[in-house]
């Protein structure tokens, strides 16, 4: 069988955003996502990029974390931002009544950001916390050390909350910092998928964004060449007191834009990167 190409609709505006829309009639909701072409590896200090988008939903300039909290609850819009090693976005949800009132939102968020200290100092509290208790189970220390060996001293050895000390190193100006040189109309592409016409996306678009201007030149960093492995090495980590072996293994392989990455990631999936993979039946069924 083929898989249904969906029919997508793109424009770049005068301040360089990218702009695709996929109309889809089948629901009354809009689903919208503004991708950075930004990540984790291009911060200077870990964990500021995760950080720095976990604030967006605490406030922005025309409205504060409690007024942004109610605002999105009361009008069910779902909107929060988020980065990955390699890109970071704001996405969310909303009915098509609220679309308007949701990519308005959205704009403040991407333009106005505020990282209000008291607002600060509750994320990184609930950070740490986290840290606390996920860095002492075995599958965190084995993931842990496996990044590690494969990357070295590469910005990918790191995980991008960054651990317990460089949460505490984090302060305001260094998420002001990452985002001023990487959330700009010129890194970023906004998608919009669902109840709505290409037509009237643009004009969505254009009336929020249309003015969003950058500062100067986009300078982004060079990704560091990857560490080469060319042996086979066994490596043991020891954790007293745990009742499984949590095992890893693995080596640099092809990145995203390789033309077999999709066809890997599914044969991936079937061999042994899921609960229903060849491995786990073998290991837990038969």
């Amino acid at each position: 069988d083929t898989v249904p190409e969906p029919q997508v609709a793109k424009k770049k505006l005068e301040n360089g955003l990218n702009v695709a829309i996929v109309t889809n009639r089948e629901v009354p909701m809009l689903t919208m996502v503004l991708g950075i072409r930004s990540g984790s590896w291009t911060e200077r200090k870990p964990g500021v990029a995760a950080m720095a988008m976990s604030m967006l939903a605490q406030g922005a300039k025309n409205r504060n974390a409690k007024q942004m909290a109610e605002i999105l609850e009361s009008n069910a819009i779902s909107l929060a931002g988020s980065a990955s090693m390699d890109t970071a976005s704001i996405s969310g949800s909303a009915l098509v009544d609220k679309a308007d009132l949701a990519m308005e939102l959205l704009a403040d968020m991407a333009r106005n950001p505020v990282f209000p200290k008291e607002e600060y100092n509750i994320q990184s509290s609930q950070t740490l916390v986290g840290l606390a208790i996920s860095t002492k189970t075995p599958e965190y220390l084995a993931d842990r050390e496996f990044r590690r060996r494969i990357y070295g001293d590469h910005p990918y050895a790191r995980t991008e909350t960054g651990e317990v000390s460089d949460v505490r190193a984090i302060k305001v100006d260094d998420m002001k910092e990452w985002f001023a040189a990487n959330v700009r109309p010129d890194n970023c592409t906004l998608y919009l998928a669902g109840d709505i016409s290409s037509d009237a996306g643009f004009a969505i678009v254009e009336k929020y964004l249309g003015d969003w201007n950058a500062d100067g030149e986009l300078n982004l960093p060079s990704l560091p060449t990857l560490p080469e492995i060319n042996e086979t090495r066994i490596l043991l980590y020891d954790r007293p007191g745990s009742e499984q072996s949590q095992i890893r293994v693995g080596h640099v392989s092809i990145g995203r834009t390789a033309p077999a990455y999709s066809k890997a990631a599914v044969m991936s999936s079937i061999l042994g990167g899921s609960f229903n993979s060849r491995l786990n039946k073998a290991i837990r069924v038969d």
